[in-house]
């Protein structure tokens, strides 16, 4: 499966080769290496390392990468990850460039993938983790209708500190109650090549 998902303002998509500027250029903020597990320094191997082992994990079924793509640039990652298909369960993970906060992209992506996540892969329930205090990223799980399941203390080591990680989920009944929020977006066809508008690249997902 190579999905494709059209939102009213942005493109998810599996990565391609090509993408890997774009990765360098939005992944190499600090911003984005301080509440995520993106590496920093960022560099260029490790971009074309990622889209390389997404590509990989995707053929597996075990989890899809897609880049957030704003006017045919990938600005950010929406990404199933760690899909159990005995349990119907997938964990949501994403990170934007800094230029693009606060515009509703991110809210956006999280709405597609949540109904890729729900409607073709059959999921039962979708969990996200957040390290303390990212409070944005906390508000937008809530705003997509996740609820807080807990606190673990002390569990994520990172920069040289360590972070409380909040946890958070979504049932496939809670998101049914509220595809009305849903109702801007839609979901391109599988194998469009919607979004794809920098030559005709082999998809190569991270």
């Amino acid at each position: 499966m190579h999905p494709t998902l059209r939102g009213s303002r942005v493109i998810l998509r599996p990565l391609c080769g090509g993408d890997a500027g774009d990765l360098l250029r939005h992944a190499g903020h600090p911003a984005i290496a301080r509440y995520t597990t993106v590496p920093h320094p960022y560099t260029l191997k490790h971009a074309r390392a990622f889209i390389a082992s997404t590509g990989r994990e995707r053929r597996a079924k075990l989890a899809y990468a897609l880049g957030i793509t704003v006017e045919g640039r990938v600005v950010g990652m929406m990404t199933l990850a760690n899909v159990d298909r005995n349990n119907c369960s997938a964990e949501v993970g994403y990170w934007v460039s800094k230029r693009h906060w606060r515009r509703g992209y991110t809210r956006e992506a999280l709405l597609l993938i949540m109904q890729f996540g729900f409607g073709s892969l059959g999921l039962e329930r979708i969990y996200a983790r957040v390290m303390h205090p990212n409070r944005a990223s906390a508000a937008l799980l809530e705003q997509a209708g996740f609820t807080s399941e807990g606190r673990l203390r002390r569990e994520v080591f990172r920069h040289g500190r360590w972070y409380d990680d909040l946890r958070y989920s979504i049932l496939r009944r809670e998101w049914q109650r509220s595809r009305r929020i849903l109702l801007s977006t839609r979901i391109a066809p599988q194998g469009s090549r919607a979004g794809q508008d920098r030559g005709q690249r082999r998809p190569a997902p991270l």
